[in-house]
């Protein structure tokens, strides 16, 4: 970073849209035009070495590219196993799913590159939107992006390492189900509204997926202590009798 400066914005309360969507509006606003690319990412996102390199040479390959993105591969600490976490986990597996092809229809919120001039010249009006009461940035993105048949990257190496340290609870868990719903309950135009119920859908049926194999690995995991406590239990007997 040498010779690089660091600035930090404070972009203000947002009254119209989400407080995160606020703050990268107010970023994009003041973006250098020297710069040929923007990237968004949350703050606790683990980068690989060469991710951005990786990412602006998919765009600089595919002029066609409007939005490269990437996807996060939790996985929880012994500690922090809990059956919310391992609810959350099973989801956000399920969600992968999405991201298995290097051209893909979804992008994350988390992590995504646009070029600066796409995003600073509003196109397909993506700024208005996010800034007209937008909640979710990245299903904005999606919808706007399949609306105008524009292509998404998702390079192999965008899947990042995002280490769950602390345990979930029951309520941080509820409180995650219900961002999942009320997400899908905004939209910015017509066609965003038709995807967020087929995703409300969707929503449902991998919650239920999820709830089901979480009591199927409990189940196994009780039977297999059952079996294995089993032989224990009789030779514990064998050797009252014996004695």
């Amino acid at each position: 970073m040498s010779g690089r400066s660091i600035q930090l914005v404070v972009a203000g309360i947002s009254f119209h849209c989400s407080q995160k969507v606020h703050n990268q509006l107010e970023a994009i606003a003041l973006a250098s035009r020297r710069s040929s690319y923007l990237v968004i990412l949350d703050d606790d996102i683990q980068l690989h070495a060469h991710s951005i390199h990786e990412w602006v040479t998919e765009m600089e390959e595919h002029p066609s590219l409007f939005v490269s993105s990437g996807y996060s591969f939790d996985w929880p600490a012994q500690s922090a196993a809990t059956t919310p976490t391992l609810l959350v986990l099973v989801w956000r597996m399920l969600a992968m799913a999405a991201f298995s092809s290097t051209r893909p229809s979804n992008v994350w919120g988390g992590a995504l590159i646009f070029r600066r001039e796409a995003l600073q010249r509003n196109f397909h009006s993506l700024l208005d939107a996010w800034r007209d009461g937008g909640y979710s940035e990245d299903l904005i993105t999606i919808a706007l992006c399949r609306k105008h048949c524009l292509q998404i990257a998702v390079p192999l190496s965008a899947i990042f390492p995002n280490r769950l340290a602390e345990p979930l609870s029951w309520a941080r868990y509820w409180g995650y189900v219900c961002r999942q719903v009320f997400t899908l309950s905004t939209w910015a135009f017509p066609f965003h509204h038709y995807m967020a119920m087929q995703m409300q859908a969707t929503l449902f049926a991998h919650n239920g997926v999820s709830a089901l194999a979480v009591l199927l690995l409990l189940a196994l995991a009780v039977g297999a202590g059952g079996a294995l406590g089993a032989p224990a239990l009789a030779a514990a007997a064998a050797a009252a009798r014996a004695a």
